[in-house]
C-alpha cells in the first residue's frame, strides 16, 4: 500500500507541475509573491541583462564619441558594457584616446607648436580638450579634434615657469602649478583665472583634484608639503610628513596619495588626520610621479628608472619592474 501511495503522489507532482509549464510565466500580478529565491533572482538577473542591452545599443557607455561598442552586437556588446560598469564601480575606468585624436594634424613642425620646453600636459576628455604649459609660464588650451591653440596665459621673461597642470573632474577648472611657489586656477570656460593660491615656499611640482566629493584640490611642493583646498579654493590645512621634496600627488577616490624624494610613498586619511607610509625597500631610491590605477591601488615611477604597484595596507610593493 505505502509503494502505491508513493507512486499516486509522485503522478500528481508531475501533473502539478506539467500544469505550470503550460502557463505563460509573468513577472507582475499575484504569482509573483509565489517565487522562490532562485526564480527571483533569475528574472532580476534577466531584467539586468536587457536593460544593460538597451544601454549598449544606444552607445551610452562611450562618452569620447568612439564607436567601439557601437559596432559590437549582442552578447560582446553586453560584455563590453558589464565590463565598463565594472571598471566605473572601482574607479579605474579610462577613457579611449585614439579615436579623439586620430584627426589632430601633428604633421607640423615641432617649432611651430611650441617656442620653449614644454611641461606636463593634463586633459580634459570630456571637451574634448587638452591643456599644456611651456617653460616661460604660458598656459594654453588644444582641441584635440581640429588641432587648434589658444592661450589662457602668455609667459615671458620674468614669468614663473608652469612645472604642473591638472584638471578638474567636471572639466571646468584647471590648476597651474608655478615655479615661485603658487597656483594659478582658471575656468576653462572663460580662460581666465579665478584663483592665485600661496602659501608654499617652493616650486608646486605636483597637484590633483579629487575625482570623488568633496573635489578639493591637493598641491605638492619641494618645500616638503602638501597644501589642501576646497573646490572653490579656499584653503583647508597643510600636510606634513615627507622629509625631503614631494615629487608626485594623485587621489585614490577622495585620498590623496603623495611621493617623494624621501623614498617614501603616503596614502593620507583626512578624516582620521593620519595617514600611512610605504617604503620600496633598501634597494629603492625616490619616487617621481605616482598615478591610481584602482580605489586601492596605484603605481609610481622611480628615479632609478623602475615602476612599482603597491596596494594599500601592504607597506612593500607588490610588483616591480626595473
Amino acid at each position: 500500500m505505502s509503494s502505491k501511495r508513493k507512486a499516486l503522489s509522485m503522478a500528481q507532482s508531475d501533473e502539478e507541475l506539467s500544469s505550470d509549464s503550460d502557463g505563460s510565466y509573468s513577472s507582475g500580478g499575484d504569482d509573483s509573491d509565489e517565487e522562490t529565491l532562485g526564480e527571483k533572482r533569475t528574472r532580476l538577473a534577466k531584467q539586468y541583462l536587457a536593460m544593460v542591452e538597451h544601454s549598449a545599443k544606444k552607445g551610452d557607455d562611450d562618452p569620447t564619441g568612439s564607436s567601439s561598442i557601437d559596432d559590437l552586437s549582442g552578447e560582446d556588446a553586453v560584455n563590453a558594457r558589464l565590463q565598463v560598469l565594472h571598471q566605473k564601480s572601482t574607479s579605474s575606468y579610462t577613457l579611449p584616446l585614439r579615436a579623439s585624436l586620430s584627426s589632430l594634424d601633428l604633421t607640423a613642425p615641432p617649432a611651430s607648436y611650441h617656442k620653449c620646453q614644454t611641461t606636463p600636459t593634463a586633459v580634459a576628455l570630456r571637451r574634448g580638450t587638452a591643456y599644456a604649459s611651456e617653460k616661460n609660464g604660458s598656459v594654453y588650451s588644444l582641441d584635440v579634434s581640429t588641432g587648434a591653440r589658444t592661450y589662457m596665459t602668455r609667459g615671458g621673461r620674468g614669468s614663473p615657469g608652469v612645472l604642473s597642470l591638472c584638471a578638474s573632474a567636471d572639466g571646468n577648472s584647471l590648476a597651474a602649478g608655478r615655479a615661485d611657489g603658487t597656483a594659478a586656477v582658471y575656468d576653462v570656460r572663460t580662460g581666465g583665472v579665478v584663483a592665485n593660491l600661496k602659501g608654499h615656499k617652493s616650486g608646486v611640482t605636483a597637484l590633483v583634484y579629487a575625482q570623488q566629493p568633496p573635489y578639493g584640490l591637493f598641491t605638492a611642493s619641494e618645500d616638503r608639503c602638501i597644501r589642501n583646498y576646497t573646490s572653490d579654493n579656499q584653503y583647508v590645512e597643510t600636510l606634513y610628513g615627507h622629509q625631503a621634496p614631494v615629487m608626485g600627488i594623485t587621489c585614490m577616490r577622495s585620498k590623496p596619495v603623495s611621493v617623494g624624494r624621501d623614498r617614501t610613498a603616503r596614502v593620507w586619511d583626512i578624516d582620521n588626520s593620519t595617514h600611512g607610509i610605504y617604503r620600496p625597500g633598501a634597494s629603492g631610491g625616490g619616487d617621481d610621479c605616482v598615478a591610481a590605477v584602482g580605489e586601492r591601488t596605484f603605481c609610481s615611477g622611480g628615479e632609478d628608472g623602475s615602476v612599482r604597484l603597491w596596494e594599500a595596507g601592504k607597506k612593500k610593493p607588490v610588483g616591480e619592474v626595473k
